[in-house]
């Protein structure tokens, strides 16, 4: 009997020797899988980690359903994310960062839902918390300020703040979760390798509307992310030399869009 073709497909870039990867994916299987739903793959790249930690992840895929596709060395978020993306069969692929956390059971048909409603809804994100339970992401909007064009919305609003459960169309959402439309990336291919560590999420959300695409988010689903574990979260706890890698990323974003943005603002 021939294999049921995949619907949905999860890419997690991680650097194995943290192991949060291992939490993500349980959390995704008990909570948002459920047996008999959708045909799914799950997909974890390692960014270059040591070869113990790295023969420690095949064990953990073959325990759990998964693949595992093993890079040599780090290059990279947005490399990886790549790699992985180049690797999925599903109509769905969903990004997702190895320090996500899922429990809400209806999350996945949630998302795909709000993309289902609109043919041309490219990407989707959702509502993420910090593990206190305020909001650490809901869509983004345009600030324009300094460097920064973009900023997350209802940043520490309580859980239950009803402007970030609505669905709707945003500049941009976070690539910790994102959903693509797998006829976004046979339309426009995959994200710029230019941005080392950050910015190619939301500059690939910027690029799929200069196309025609819609930036969706789903207020309504929800999930946990402990933001920054695998590569830190503030200057002091980063590697350096990613740190200013980061720092050129948002520069190169900025020089890019700090006058190109204007024009997408004004068709959401």
């Amino acid at each position: 009997m021939a294999k049921s073709p995949v619907e949905v497909s999860f890419v997690i870039p991680t650097l194995a020797k943290t192991g949060y990867y291992r939490r993500c994916v349980h959390t995704l299987l008990g909570a948002c899988l459920l047996p008999g739903k959708r045909t799914y793959e799950i997909i974890i790249v390692d960014d270059g980690s040591p070869r113990e930690y790295q023969e420690e992840l095949l064990k953990d895929c073959r325990a759990m359903g998964c693949r595992a596709h093993l890079r040599r060395i780090t290059g990279g978020f947005t490399r990886a994310v790549n790699e992985g993306l180049y690797l999925t069969r599903g109509k769905y692929l969903f990004l997702v960062n190895d320090d996500v956390e899922f429990f809400q059971p209806q999350w996945l048909e949630l998302m795909v839902r709000v993309s289902e409603e609109s043919p041309r809804a490219g990407i989707t994100g959702c509502r993420l918390l910090y593990p206190n339970g305020l909001i650490q992401h809901g869509g983004m909007d345009y600030c324009g300020v300094g460097s920064y064009l973009l900023s997350h919305r209802y940043v520490n609003q309580d859980r239950e703040f009803l402007p970030a459960k609505a669905n709707n169309r945003v500049i941009a959402v976070t690539g910790a979760v994102m959903m693509i439309k797998r006829g976004l990336v046979e339309d426009m291919g995959y994200m710029d390798e230019g941005f080392r560590i950050t910015c190619s999420d939301t500059d690939y959300c910027l690029r799929a509307q200069q196309r025609g695409w819609g930036v969706y988010y789903c207020g309504e689903a929800e999930a946990i992310h402990h933001e920054g574990k695998t590569r830190g979260n503030t200057p002091e706890n980063k590697d350096p030399a990613w740190y200013k890698l980061e720092i050129r990323d948002n520069e190169r974003f900025y020089q890019r869009w700090q006058e190109a943005i204007h024009p997408l603002l004004h068709r959401l």
